[in-house]
């Protein structure tokens, strides 16, 4: 038979599993329930889930027993729990449709596009940084390390990229697979 010290390190370990789970696929635990109990901290240490054997415990053993058992101690459960809560939000906001039919609705679904703009944008900007690394990398190992055969395949493949990039009408890529032609 396990003692209550056994049970409660059990028991936030599972919570900390559960809470994983939630930031990775939000969209199994889409419930209130969920959302009211990661408001805070206390709420999260008495939440009960016998099947994963979870057990309701005052906030100090929680963190007493989270301390112990964690590297970061309960910030680890504290920041999977805040984290937990912004990936609900997050899906619950994600599914909401604007209303197209009102002028409010279409405000909010131009609020909605920008801020997919606006992270389309950063994508976009990361992955050009990617090419051009990848491409400086590839110059530099061909001149470094590379026979005639690799300098002129390596050559022949920045030509392709270079035209491709030519292709996408983006001014920044095109000037990164061109610099040093």
């Amino acid at each position: 038979m396990m003692n209550k010290a056994d049970i409660n390190e059990r028991s936030v370990k599972a919570i900390k599993q559960l809470l994983l789970e939630i930031i990775e696929a939000p969209g199994k635990f889409n419930s209130e329930d969920f959302v009211t109990r990661l408001k805070s901290q206390g709420a999260l240490a008495k939440m009960e889930n016998l099947e994963r054997g979870i057990v309701p415990c005052v906030l100090n053993t929680q963190k007493n027993v989270a301390e112990r058992i964690f590297d970061d101690g309960f910030d680890t459960l504290n920041t999977l729990r805040n984290n937990a809560l912004m990936a609900l939000e997050g899906f619950e906001q994600a599914n909401k449709r604007s209303n197209k039919t009102t002028k409010t609705g279409l405000q909010k679904r131009v609020k909605e596009l920008e801020n997919k703009i606006d992270l389309l944008e950063q994508q976009n900007f990361m992955l050009i940084d990617l090419v051009d690394m990848l491409k400086s990398s590839l110059e530099h190992n061909a001149k470094e390390n590379g026979n005639e055969t690799m300098r002129f395949n390596v050559e022949h493949e920045l030509k392709s990229l270079r035209a491709k990039a030519s292709f996408t009408q983006n001014k920044v890529l095109i000037q990164k697979v061109h610099d040093n032609a």
